[in-house]
């Protein structure tokens, strides 16, 4: 990767973590497999597994940071502190939320695609 911008740097990580992150109605949403799906208990059906959860836990911001520091570490020092940085990863999740958002029918098609996918 040649080009360390905040732009870049957000596409790559957008790129990465797409499938499993989304940033809907102000907040991010990890997508979590084990979950079972408010309101999913069905009379004569199965449980349905798989439900987006507030990320209450800054996991997307760690995401963010491991993606930052694969991309810095054929970089030398200087550009690694900088790519590192707390202003530069912030920046990342910021424009990071324009790639990643969902609108109401984008999400639900995302959840039926994942919950397909659940054994």
């Amino acid at each position: 990767m040649e080009d360390y911008s905040d732009d870049a740097l957000a596409l790559e990580f957008a790129a990465r973590c797409a499938r499993t992150i989304c940033f809907h109605d102000g907040q991010w949403l990890v997508w979590d497999p084990q979950a079972v799906a408010r309101g999913a208990m069905h009379k004569d059906g199965p449980t349905v597994r798989g439900d987006w959860r507030p990320d209450d836990t800054m996991k997307v911001l760690r995401m963010i940071r491991d993606a930052c520091r694969k991309v810095a570490a054929d970089t030398d020092p200087k550009l690694r502190s900088r790519i590192l940085s707390f202003s530069k990863l912030r920046a990342v999740e910021r424009m990071a939320r324009a790639d990643l958002s969902l609108n109401e029918m984008e999400l639900f098609r995302r959840t039926r695609e994942l919950r397909s996918a659940v054994p």
